[in-house]
């Protein structure tokens, strides 16, 4: 989520007269599979980044011990992986259900609710009520 500091002009209805991006602080990346890390572009990540990469433990230790000649994803995920710890981003690899094994969800799961991120000029505006 992008940050911004607001500057609000009290003369002009609180108003904001300037928007200024904020960077600073860890930032957080969740990738969904192997292949989705295999396909993204890390080079934007830096220091204190953190990186969330959901796997099929399966499918990743199949790829590591069995390599297919015409397939490299395993050798370039763990090269990513390896190269994104170098550059000191956290990675934290994740088991992720199976797609071959069909997900049983008891009575009490509930899905997580979607958050809607919006920009700090919306936020401030529904939150004024403007």
């Amino acid at each position: 989520q992008q940050k911004s500091l607001l500057l609000l002009d009290s003369q002009l209805k609180w108003d904001c007269v300037q928007e200024i991006p904020i960077d600073v602080g860890p930032k957080f990346y969740r990738y969904d599979s192997i292949e989705h890390l295999v396909g993204a572009d890390v080079a934007n990540l830096r220091e204190s980044d953190v990186a969330v990469v959901s796997v099929d433990q399966v499918e990743l230790e199949e790829m590591r011990n069995h390599p297919k000649v015409d397939d490299p994803k395993g050798n370039i995920f763990d090269s990513k992986v390896d190269q994104l710890r170098r550059t000191g981003v956290s990675v934290q690899i994740r088991d992720s259900p199976s797609k071959n094994v069909s997900e049983e969800k008891d009575d009490c799961s509930r899905e997580s609710p979607v958050m809607e991120h919006d920009p700090p000029r919306a936020l401030l505006e529904r939150y004024l009520d403007v």
